[in-house]
């Protein structure tokens, strides 16, 4: 079979349906994508015949390899875009949306509160495990610096570093909105039963 110009039409309208539907799943549902590749690779076919009778086996399968790679260079270009824009310094435009990035006072002020909690009862650890989860934690240190720093084995330090995060881990519990509502939720429970 041949495809000439005149004739393009003809084959393009016979099998437009299939063809959108195949841009529609490619473009993951999205129709205003679909329709813009739809027409995008039927703009591509035309031009392919236009100036020559293009000999094609298969009219439905060579339009529709026309269509995918029209959707393949969508993504890549779209995924490209992406890239570079994450690459930037400066914040994205977030055009259509009303979110703010910047956190609410309420947020900013549980922040402190909590961050002033976590450091009181760091401050209460035992000096045996304060030392080695300061230095780990708010000074970043190696393991093996804070052992040789404080005299001390490496699996010595991370044995006190490992105590220090349990104890830290049991008392913040509370801290944690989730922890606060379930022992409400028991609190009432056995409130209701006696």
């Amino acid at each position: 079979m041949s495809i000439s110009r005149d004739s393009f039409w003809s084959v393009w309208q016979c099998h437009s349906e299939y063809l959108y539907r195949q841009s529609l799943c490619m473009m993951n549902g999205n129709r205003a994508d679909a329709e813009e590749a739809y027409s995008a690779a039927m703009l591509r076919a035309c031009e392919a015949v236009h100036g020559q009778e293009l000999r094609v086996t298969n009219e439905k399968a060579w339009l529709g390899a026309v269509l995918r790679n029209v959707c393949v260079d969508a993504h890549r270009r779209r995924q490209r875009f992406h890239d570079d824009s994450s690459d930037d310094d400066e914040p994205v435009d977030r055009i259509g949306t009303l979110e703010s990035t910047a956190p609410s006072p309420e947020t900013l002020v549980l922040r402190d509160e909590v961050e002033s909690c976590v450091w009181e009862h760091v401050l209460a650890l035992p000096p045996t495990l304060r030392e080695p989860f300061v230095m780990r934690f708010l000074h970043d240190m190696s393991y093996e610096d804070i052992a040789h720093q404080l005299g001390l084995t490496n699996c010595n330090v991370r044995k006190r570093v490992q105590l220090a995060y349990r104890a830290l881990r049991t008392v913040l519990a509370d801290l944690k909105p989730d922890s606060q509502r379930e022992k409400r939720a028991v609190h009432n429970e056995q409130a209701e039963a006696s």
